[in-house]
């Protein structure tokens, strides 16, 4: 449960931080000049800009909730289920930001959705409870069922 709980904060933070930059960013016109001074001047605009320094705050807060998420859930199941922030994000786009967005995108809004429901639940069937990965090697498996060989016997010294 912790899991899906880092999932939804995760998401959620990150298409937050995409959001708030966006909103951010849009609202001061183009960045142009990527000299040493418009560089500078590319600085003082980002860091004087509420939203984005918000957006900021909302992206640390995604990395290290999903660095937490790593550290209780597979690799294989947190990457792809945090691509629902796809989703999010297209939805933020085009109710907050009121951007147009084009059924083709749509379309692969639900495709994303539909590639993470596949992903998540092809791995819960391999997972044991609490989010620890089952053994997957038939040797693994032997290995770990056998029980104590006294030492010196042919049996433990043939391997």
């Amino acid at each position: 449960m912790m899991q899906w709980g880092l999932i939804l904060l995760t998401v959620c933070c990150s298409s937050a931080g995409d959001i708030l930059c966006a909103r951010g960013m849009s609202k001061g016109g183009e960045l142009s000049g990527f000299g040493p001074s418009g560089i500078v001047r590319a600085i003082r605009y980002i860091v004087t800009r509420r939203l984005v320094i918000l957006g900021g705050l909302c992206y640390a807060t995604a990395f290290f909730s999903l660095l937490t998420l790593l550290s209780v859930a597979p690799l294989s199941i947190a990457v792809p289920a945090t691509a629902l922030g796809f989703v999010v994000d297209t939805i933020g786009a085009r109710f907050l930001l009121r951007e147009h967005v084009p059924w083709k995108r749509w379309a692969g809004v639900l495709c994303v959705t539909a590639g993470v429901i596949l992903t998540v639940k092809s791995g819960a069937a391999t997972n044991l409870p609490g989010g620890k990965p089952a053994l997957s090697s038939p040797r693994a498996a032997t290995v770990s069922s056998v029980s104590p060989v006294r030492l010196g016997h042919p049996a433990a010294i043939q391997r």
